[in-house]
C-alpha cells in the first residue's frame, strides 16, 4: 500500500492540469479528484491517504462534495462496487483540463 501511495503522489505531482477555480476545491479535495484524473478508481484507502483521514465514511464525504462542485461541469463520478469511485470519461476530463490550462494559461 505505501508504494501505490508513493506512486500516486508521484502522479499527482506530475499533473499538469489546473482545476477551475470556479469548482472551489479545497487543496485536499484537488489532490482527489487528481487521484481520479490519474487512475481508473480511487479506493477507499487511497482516497483516504491522500485526505489525511481514515475511515470509508470519511472518504465518502470527501467525494460527496466533489461530485457535487463538479456536476455543474458535466462531470459524472460514479461509485464502484468493491473498487471504489470511478471518473466516467476520464481520458476526456484529463485532455479537456490540460488543453484549458495550455489555451488558458491557467496555474
Amino acid at each position: 500500500m505505501e508504494d501505490e501511495v508513493q506512486r500516486l503522489r508521484g502522479l499527482l505531482a506530475d499533473a499538469n492540469a489546473d482545476l477551475p477555480a470556479g469548482w472551489g476545491f479545497t487543496t485536499t479535495e484537488a489532490a482527489i479528484f487528481r487521484v481520479l484524473l490519474s487512475n481508473d478508481y480511487g479506493t477507499h484507502a487511497v482516497i483516504g491517504e491522500v485526505a489525511g483521514v481514515d475511515g470509508k465514511a470519511a472518504a465518502r464525504v470527501h467525494m460527496h462534495r466533489i461530485r457535487r462542485k463538479v456536476s455543474a461541469s458535466g462531470i459524472e463520478i460514479e461509485t464502484v462496487s468493491g473498487k471504489g469511485w470511478r471518473l466516467v470519461g476520464r481520458e476526456h476530463w484529463r485532455r479537456t483540463l490540460a488543453a484549458r490550462t495550455t489555451t488558458e494559461g491557467v496555474n
